[in-house]
């Protein structure tokens, strides 16, 4: 066993690891903007209210909760994260 078979499944799990991180960035900034623009210009006091719940939600449940029901809701119905 080599030093470079040794370093294949670390060095796949670190661009795997980039990948997620780029995507949800770019989701994220994507979802942030629309949704600033939304509460900024829009004039729909529902839509306010809908935008203003959910920065709340996201600002005060800890990450980690919103990963278990993630992971646990969607096996739920039926989903396998394996």
């Amino acid at each position: 066993m080599t030093f470079t078979m040794i370093l294949e499944g670390p060095i796949a799990g670190v661009g795997a690891t980039v990948a997620v991180t780029l995507a949800s960035l770019l989701l994220s900034v994507s979802l942030g903007f629309l949704l600033a623009l939304m509460r900024q210009y829009g004039n729909n006091q529902v839509l306010h209210a809908l935008i203003d719940a959910y920065c709340e939600i996201m600002r005060n449940i800890p990450a980690l909760t919103h990963l278990f029901i993630l992971y646990f809701g969607l096996a739920s119905i039926g989903f396998r994260l394996s």
